[in-house]
């Protein structure tokens, strides 16, 4: 600990944070009307549910796995609701061996493609490999160009933003594994227009509370999707075309030996 010019500051900071761990620094200047504060940590095997969970009851059992990152924060203020308010920054989070427990993005998609003979899907749950994020913090919210989910039936990226209200806006495209895809186009043809590489493909968008977040299809990037896919086979046939004009024809029958290189009788 220091404490010079007015700024008080700790150093080498270790602390056990929901068994898991954070190090790093922080300081607070005293010097301003209204304090300053700063942050720089490195998180490492966080219990994520009971820290979500002391923030804000209404997340409780939202999200499970552990969590480890880095955040590099500064804010002002005399209290933790204008802390927050003010609080500006970056980081980048990764969970690994979670679920998202209190809405499920499978089921919610599961409930659209049922309506087109996709079943099977829908789950109280979506366990997933790995979230991974770069943040950048300001004006309350958390904003995101790579937030990733991966999983055993699906792949989520989205872009957007979380506040530190607890409210979202998330524009997201879900990605569904080989397997699964092959089974509902199965079930429906016309399910195969919505594949590209062999996986269902599905644009929708995430709003209103983090807790029960309200669920909309992004019908404008589903028909631009469709719209790449019908130009990239329009684009494969052309070339194919173009390479059967331009290729050699094959010579007819067998060609006849020179009379020279006949075998002698």
């Amino acid at each position: 600990m220091t404490l010079a010019k007015s700024v008080f500051s700790l150093k080498d900071l270790r602390a056990t944070l929901y068994e898991g761990a954070l190090n790093g620094s922080a300081s607070v200047d005293l010097s301003r009307a209204v304090p300053r504060y700063a942050l720089a940590a490195r998180l490492k095997g966080v219990d994520v549910d009971p820290l979500l969970t002391d923030y804000d009851k209404d997340l409780s059992g939202l999200l499970r796995g552990r969590l480890a990152g880095t955040l590099d924060l500064g804010a002002s203020g005399a209290g933790m609701d204008t802390m927050l308010k003010t609080a500006s920054g970056s980081g980048a989070v990764e969970l690994t061996d979670g679920s998202l427990t209190s809405f499920s993005v499978l089921k919610q998609l599961a409930a659209l493609l049922e309506l087109a003979g996709g079943k099977g899907i829908g789950k109280e749950s979506t366990p997933f490999e790995s979230l991974t994020s770069d943040l950048t913090i300001a004006d309350g919210r958390a904003r995101t160009d790579d937030l990733a989910l991966r999983s055993t039936d699906l792949d989520l990226d989205a872009k957007g933003w979380v506040g530190l209200d607890s409210r979202l806006d998330l524009d997201v495209t879900a990605r569904f594994s080989e397997e699964s895809t092959r089974g509902m186009v199965a079930k429906n043809a016309r399910l195969g227009g919505l594949t590209a590489d062999d996986r269902l493909v599905i644009h929708f968008g995430l709003g209103g509370d983090l807790a029960s977040p309200t669920f909309r299809l992004d019908s404008r990037a589903q028909v631009q999707s469709a719209k790449e896919k019908a130009k990239e086979k329009l684009r494969e046939r052309v070339t194919d075309r173009l390479f059967r004009k331009l290729a050699p024809a094959e010579p007819e029958g067998t060609p006849e030996a020179p009379p020279g290189d006949q075998p002698p009788h």
